[in-house]
């Protein structure tokens, strides 16, 4: 979802206050289950090993003469990183139209391992229009990973990664000094932020889940409104809400400006999509349990025999394509089935291979 904060003037009294009816909006809509995707904890150890594993095979590369590298997982997948990608593009040209000298500043909320503004520094047809590509994170490993990969890339001026959990007091602050560094007197006149899976994580969280995601409303428009521009946005993109719990939590705050086509999936005769942008500050990617897990599981199998895969194998996918699912991982669930589905087809995948550990660490 795409949204733009409303001006300090039109918002309702007392929006600084955590009882507010800013932070009461949330009562309106049912919690996901927490699980470990909101704990701080998990996304240490998670991009730490994806740390590990890079700098494993930048090793192995060096001492093979190789060039290849472990750039991790392309979180929410390649197609919803595109849909964002595209609709930077679409903003930068709409800049460029009406002032060909003005740039645009992004700020990734819950980079990871940075892969998003990567993404955008390797569009030579954005680099003219992009004067900084800030990324936040509240993992160290996913902080160094990132500008690990942007120093590799050679885009270190553009791309920036540093250390905010932007539900911390102050986090607009913060991250206003990082945009402006190393010169505090540096102007953005448009400011993007975006969002794929953070607000999601927060969402997650098992301690004061509503709380945070207060914190995170704040952060956001804090920052918008810390540059001075009525065309600044928030783009969120989520799994976890649909696009009208999305507009509902945002509203007090954020003006509800566009919200990005994802690609449909149909089941029973009842239609969902995978993601959902939202574009006035926010995009959403929304789930819905549409039918019962059986049924889900016999017409993932029916797709897998399909494409060539042998009974045992497309069971076993159903089941972990579910349980992903079942534990907000939604990434890895069912949204991933046509990949799978086009690679079995294609023979990049073989329907009937047995799995083999090729390295295993405590």
């Amino acid at each position: 979802q795409t949204f733009q904060s409303r001006a300090a003037s039109e918002a309702p009294a007392g929006d600084n206050d955590p009882a507010s009816s800013s932070l009461s909006l949330d009562s309106d809509c049912i919690d996901p289950e927490p699980s470990q995707l909101g704990r701080r904890d998990y996304w240490q150890r998670f991009y730490g090993q994806e740390l590990a594993n890079y700098l494993d095979e930048a090793a192995a590369n060096d001492e093979e003469g190789g060039s290849g590298d472990d750039r991790g997982e392309v979180w929410f997948g390649a197609a919803a990183e595109q849909r964002l990608v595209s609709y930077v593009e679409r903003r930068l040209n709409a800049i460029r139209d009406a002032c060909p000298t003005q740039q645009l500043a992004v700020v990734d909320i819950g980079c990871g391992n940075g892969h998003l503004a990567l993404r955008l520094a390797a569009n030579s047809h954005l680099l003219t229009g992009l004067s900084r590509l800030l990324c936040l994170d509240y993992s160290e490993p996913a902080i160094e990973l990132t500008n690990r990969l942007a120093s590799k890339a050679g885009v270190s001026d553009l791309v920036i990664a540093r250390l905010l959990d932007v539900t911390e007091p102050g986090a607009a602050a913060s991250a206003l000094e990082f945009l402006r560094a190393p010169d505090s007197n540096i102007h953005y006149p448009n400011l993007l932020l975006l969002d794929k899976g953070t607000y999601d994580a927060i969402s997650l969280c098992p301690d004061n889940s509503q709380g945070k995601r207060f914190a995170y409303r704040q952060f956001a428009v804090k920052l918008l409104d810390s540059v001075a521009n009525s065309n600044n946005q928030l783009v969120v993109a989520s799994c976890n809400w649909t696009e009208t719990e999305l507009i509902a939590q945002f509203s007090d705050q954020f003006k509800h400006v566009e919200t990005l086509p994802g690609r449909a999936f149909k089941f029973g005769g009842a239609v969902g999509a995978d993601v959902t942008t939202v574009k006035s500050r926010m995009s959403a990617m929304t789930t819905e349990k549409l039918v019962p897990e059986s049924e889900v599981t016999r017409l993932v199998i029916e797709c897998m025999r399909w494409a060539g895969a042998d009974s045992t194998h497309a069971a076993r996918l159903a089941e972990i394509l579910l349980s992903a699912d079942r534990r907000g991982h939604y990434s890895h669930g069912i949204n991933r089935l046509d990949v799978y589905v086009r690679d079995v087809r294609a023979g990049v995948t073989q329907g009937s291979g047995e799995p083999a550990i090729l390295k295993e660490t405590a």
